[in-house]
């Protein structure tokens, strides 16, 4: 999208087996006051720990590579004026083409991060029911494209990706 752009900025995850993480600063319509900076986590966990995973694949699923994946603004991290994952109360309100730009972005990096670690089973959480709307879309719109399946329940989601 015109003026929209993202930056990684580190190549690698951070952190420890558990809990890795990688920054991304994006910056909308070219201007630096619509510059964000936010961190993706990747959390280790147990199938046993996602019911949604035992109800999909049984006990097959107990020797996958797995990854529970999140994110926020880091200027929420430690405000006192917001949860760590809403949006900040100075953080600029993005357009919708700017919201679309984001969230395709993310999913993309998410599916080259768990294709470079070798992540079988990503699983994840829409919040909100604006974010169900959002994610119902972009999600089945990315697997697609990259011939993942996708299951869903509720506001939990399960990408198997091809690893």
């Amino acid at each position: 999208m015109a003026g929209c752009h993202y930056e990684i900025l580190h190549s690698e995850l951070q952190g420890f087996d558990v809990y890795r993480t990688m920054d991304i600063r994006f910056m909308f319509a070219a201007q630096v006051n619509r510059q964000m900076t936010f961190r993706l986590a990747f959390f280790a966990k147990a199938a046993a720990e996602i019911p949604l995973l035992i109800k999909l694949f049984g006990d097959e699923v107990a020797d996958a590579n797995l990854a529970v994946v999140s994110f926020y603004n880091l200027e929420a991290q430690d405000n006192p004026d917001c949860d760590m994952f809403d949006r900040p109360p100075a953080a600029a309100a993005l357009t919708l083409h700017e919201t679309l730009f984001f969230y395709a972005s993310l999913i993309d990096i998410i599916l080259q991060v768990a294709r470079r670690e070798n992540i079988q089973l990503l699983a994840f959480q829409a919040y909100t029911p604006q974010l169900i709307k959002v994610y119902d879309r972009l999600v089945r719109q990315q697997a697609g494209q990259r011939n993942l399946r996708v299951f869903k329940e509720g506001a939990n989601y399960v990408l198997q990706t091809d690893n």
